[in-house]
């Protein structure tokens, strides 16, 4: 499952084509492709930057060359199905290594946005990054609460994820 820079999965790809031909069962990507052009094959959509488009269009192409599904899951979509935390907690609780890694993964992320927020409010006038909507972070993710600025771990506080990893990583699951 990838979900973010395809970099090292493409140099994997091509320094061992065979190999990941014969032991890859399928490739679960987390982002977007552009419309179907007739007689082509799949291309992921707007990368951060051209060195990530490279290798998201390298592991893309790869993947059909070699007959390696994809299965693609749109962020826009998984974005507006919020998931409660607690059934992340209860998943991990289970000691399955599908659970615990989601919770993992998920903590990290909402404990960077986070930090990326803090940083935000210390440079008073500057704008929030595209893609990060502060109030609706607050309202959605801890339920309106306000963490305290010193405060680096909120996992204690996020009602509710995006479903975006939690999709990817059952469809990890035989």
């Amino acid at each position: 499952m990838c979900t973010s820079c395809l970099g090292d999965l493409s140099e994997v790809i091509h320094k061992y084509p065979n190999a990941f031909a014969m032991k890859v069962k399928e490739v679960i990507i987390l982002g977007s492709v552009k419309p179907l052009e007739r007689k082509s094959n799949v291309k992921p959509e707007g990368c951060e930057n051209a060195e990530d488009q490279a290798f998201s269009a390298s592991v893309y192409e790869s993947c059909q060359e070699l007959k390696v599904p994809i299965i693609n899951i749109e962020r826009d979509v998984a974005t507006g199905f919020p998931f409660p935390s607690s059934y992340v907690d209860e998943l991990a609780a289970t000691g399955h290594m599908v659970g615990t890694t989601v919770q993992r993964s998920v903590e990290m992320h909402m404990n960077g946005v986070w930090e990326l927020i803090k940083q935000i409010q210390e440079m008073k006038g500057s704008r929030s990054p595209k893609g990060l909507d502060v109030h609706a972070f607050s309202k959605y993710t801890l339920g309106n609460q306000k963490p305290r600025g010193g405060q680096h771990n909120i996992w204690s506080m996020v009602q509710s994820i995006n479903l975006e990893l939690v999709l990817g990583l059952l469809c990890c699951i035989p």
